[in-house]
C-alpha cells in the first residue's frame, strides 16, 4: 500500500480505488468490508480517498442480501467510497437512478461503461446500447460528482475513433 500511496502522490491523484474482490458468503462479504475499512483508514491518514468498484456480481444475494449492500452496511462511510459502474448497476438489473439516490452520499466517481443489451457483455460506445446516458450523468453531476471515467473493454471500430466518439458523446452530456 506504501507504494501505491507513492505513486499516486507522483501522478498527483486523490482517488484509490478496488476494482473488485469476490466471495461466496454473507460472512466473507462482511470479513471484506471490515478490510476494506481499514484500507480506508490508512488511505484517509495518507491524504487519499478510497473507493471501492463494483461488476455485476455484487448483486448477488446472500442470505437476502445483495453482496453490494453488504458491503455498503459494514463499511465505515468516512473511509470507504463508492465508484459506482453504472453499466454494470444496469447490467445487474438494478435501477440506475434508485442507485444513485440510495448511495449518494458515498459516491466519489463514476464509470461510464455501456454494453450493446440487456444480458450481453459485449461492450459499446457511451450513446449507443442498454444505458440512456444523459439523465443519469446529470443526477451525478448535481451529486457533484468529480470524474466521469468511460471504460470501454470491447471494440467494434478502429479504438482510438470509439475513444473519440465516446468523448465527443459525454461531453455533449455536460
Amino acid at each position: 500500500l506504501d507504494e501505491v500511496f507513492r505513486y499516486n502522490k507522483v501522478i498527483d491523484n486523490k482517488y484509490i480505488t478496488l476494482p473488485s474482490i469476490r466471495s461466496e458468503s454473507a460472512e466473507g462479504w462482511k470479513s471484506i468490508a471490515h478490510q476494506l475499512t481499514e484500507v480506508g483508514k490508512k488511505c484517509a491518514d495518507n491524504g487519499f480517498i478510497f473507493s471501492y468498484h463494483n461488476h455485476y456480481h455484487e448483486f448477488e444475494k446472500y442470505d437476502s442480501k445483495m453482496a453490494y449492500e453488504i458491503l455498503v452496511d459494514n463499511t465505515d462511510s468516512k473511509y470507504v467510497k463508492l465508484q459506482p459502474d453504472i453499466g454494470w448497476v444496469s447490467y445487474a438489473g438494478q435501477d440506475v437512478n434508485e442507485f444513485l439516490k440510495k448511495y449518494s452520499n458515498r459516491i466519489s466517481t463514476i464509470h461510464v461503461k455501456q454494453f450493446v443489451k440487456q444480458g450481453s457483455e459485449e461492450a459499446t460506445e457511451v450513446h449507443k446500447g442498454l444505458v440512456y446516458y444523459p439523465p443519469i450523468i446529470k443526477s451525478c453531476m448535481d451529486l457533484g460528482i468529480e470524474w466521469f471515467i468511460i471504460e470501454q473493454e470491447g471494440f467494434s471500430i478502429p479504438i482510438l475513433e470509439s475513444i473519440k466518439i465516446n468523448c465527443d458523446e459525454l461531453k455533449k452530456m455536460f
